[in-house]
């Protein structure tokens, strides 16, 4: 499965399609895709190289926003761009699995189940700033406000959004990542208590 538009499979997010290449089981619950920063319905538009974030949430061929929350972000301590570019050269689409390596050398590799999704991030062994990531329970492709519980080695929370279509519909989202390495330092930017960044020794180069 390829990311360019004009062959038979592929799932790029622009035009009328409006579709991701991101990891989903057949009629999944969580769909794990990247967010460009140039705005598609699904998310992903290919001519943009900019990505802002991996959500949670996509729904695929649909004319109106929707969805798009819990955004995970992985960077380098220190980075406040909230975005990274990359190559479509370094990035693959599988039915079930996603994978690409921005320009900073950072590497992404989600996988998804029924109820579940998978990550593993790579951080560049030649860069000495800790590994770190984000995660933002308010950011979604509508309004949406959330709370972000950090843990020792746990985030948790839930998310408030809707309005499919300019509709009345909300739902309340929840979400719980458990990662393979505790945190050294946790923050909630800014004090909100919706969003969290967090980052690992300096020894941790891989985090799933």
């Amino acid at each position: 499965v390829a990311t360019a538009p004009g062959g038979a499979d592929f799932g790029h997010g622009g035009g009328a399609g409006n579709t991701f290449p991101g990891a989903t089981a057949p009629l999944g619950g969580v769909q794990w895709s990247p967010d460009t920063v140039t705005y598609q319905h699904g998310g992903y538009a290919y001519g943009d190289n900019r990505i802002r974030g991996f959500s949670l949430t996509h729904i695929s061929g649909a004319g109106c926003k929707d969805y798009g929350n819990v955004p995970f972000m992985p960077m380098l301590a220190g980075d406040t761009s909230g975005q990274a570019t990359f190559s479509h050269a370094n990035e693959q689409a599988t039915p079930g699995n996603y994978r690409v390596t921005f320009d900073n050398g950072i590497g992404s590799e989600l996988t998804a189940t029924q109820r579940s999704g998978i990550a593993r991030f790579t951080y560049p062994a030649t860069d000495d700033r800790p590994a770190a990531l984000s995660v933002d329970a308010g950011k979604a492709f509508n309004a949406a406000t959330g709370t972000v519980d950090i843990g020792t080695d746990t985030l948790s929370g839930f998310t408030d959004s809707g309005g499919f279509c300019k509709s009345a519909n909300r739902y309340r989202l929840y979400f719980h990542a458990v990662f393979d390495h505790p945190f050294a330092h946790v923050v909630h930017p800014d004090g909100r208590p919706g969003a969290a960044q967090v980052s690992f020794d300096p020894d941790v180069r891989t985090v799933t």
